[in-house]
């Protein structure tokens, strides 16, 4: 080490000047004598503020011990001097140190090369959903909480988003406009309070919000996906199926084996085997339940209430999706 501050360059950045690039080759490292630096990197068009670093911080190692590129933009925030360590200088003394302690410094740069790959923001789709939320706290304020269709000034709303949640404005109209393009919301102009966004249904939004939150949970915790909670499209026939010979039947919910078997290949083309894994779903949430006559023949009775709340929630998760894809656009 003495032999590296021996041979130093010393450097000075005026406050506001770019030090390196992300992604500008690099071939120094340097170690703060006076001043304070900013590391940034951009992700998903959004600037992040990765560290201040102060007098005695280094930064700019990662070049020299991996591959010579910038993994950040480092930005001098006041006049900045710094020992620079160029990397002839740096080969020529980590010769001297034993190669398990290379390795070592090796392993730990690759393992925050990695980190620094999965870094990653919200995208379009994950602020669009995060905007939802916020509209859907500010309808909990008293003024709004008995409102039948509550009505938020735009601009007020905008300003108060883009501080509470980092969005650009811009960003912020888009996705709101955006709503007004569902059932969920419109716009309205106010010769008093000017542009307005009318909650058409704060029940509905409220419901959409959750859906939202659910979404963004998952990412976080990278879970499973919130879908995979709901019914296959195999699942989805089955069930219109057992609707529609419901009401052939005048309502009535018994569904015998072989009269089950006889229309599922007449309406859907293919024995009843086919959705065994289906039925036996159906079976374990109670909503169909097998039964025998007292013949002896096996019939299955239908919860014609669970169906109904099964395949209205289908519906409106569906519509949520549909919704969903629709704000996050850009």
């Amino acid at each position: 080490m003495n032999d590296i501050m021996n041979n130093r360059v010393l450097r000075h950045f005026n406050a506001g000047s770019v030090i390196f690039k992300e992604n500008d080759p690099g071939s120094s490292m340097y170690i703060i004598s006076s001043g304070k630096v900013e590391v940034t990197t951009y992700k998903n068009n959004q600037k992040l503020v990765l560290a201040t670093l102060s007098t005695g911080s280094i930064f700019g190692e990662m070049a020299l011990i991996d591959q010579p590129y910038r993994s950040a933009t480092v930005s001098a925030i006041t006049d900045v001097n710094c020992i620079e360590i160029n990397q002839l200088l740096f080969n020529a003394n980590i010769q001297k140190i034993p190669g398990w302690l290379k390795s070592f410094f090796q392993i730990l740069v690759e393992r925050l090369r990695e980190c620094n790959k999965k870094l990653d923001t919200y995208g379009a789709a994950e602020k669009s959903k995060q905007i939802v939320l916020m509209l859907n706290e500010l309808l909990n304020n008293p003024e709004y909480r008995d409102v039948l269709i509550p009505k938020l000034n735009w601009s007020v709303t905008v300003n108060k988003l883009e501080v509470l949640l980092n969005i650009p404005a811009q960003f912020l109209n888009k996705v709101m406009y955006n709503l007004t393009q569902t059932p969920l919301a419109e716009q309205e102009t106010d010769f008093q309070q000017g542009r307005l966004l009318v909650i058409n249904d704060p029940e509905q939004f409220h419901q959409f919000s959750d859906f939202c939150q659910s979404d963004l949970k998952s990412r976080i915790h990278q879970d499973k996906s919130e879908d995979s909670d709901h019914l296959t499209d195999t699942a989805k026939k089955f069930l219109n199926f057992i609707e529609k010979l419901i009401s052939e039947q005048g309502g009535g919910t018994d569904l015998e084996i072989h009269f089950l078997e006889s229309r599922c290949k007449e309406l859907l083309g293919v024995p009843l085997d086919q959705y065994k894994d289906t039925t036996n779903q159906l079976v374990n949430q109670k909503i169909i339940s097998a039964r025998r006559t007292p013949d002896g023949d096996f019939y299955y009775d239908v919860d014609k209430r669970r169906i109904r709340e099964l395949t209205d929630g289908e519906q409106q998760h569906d519509f949520f999706r549909k919704w969903e894809q629709l704000i996050g656009r850009e």
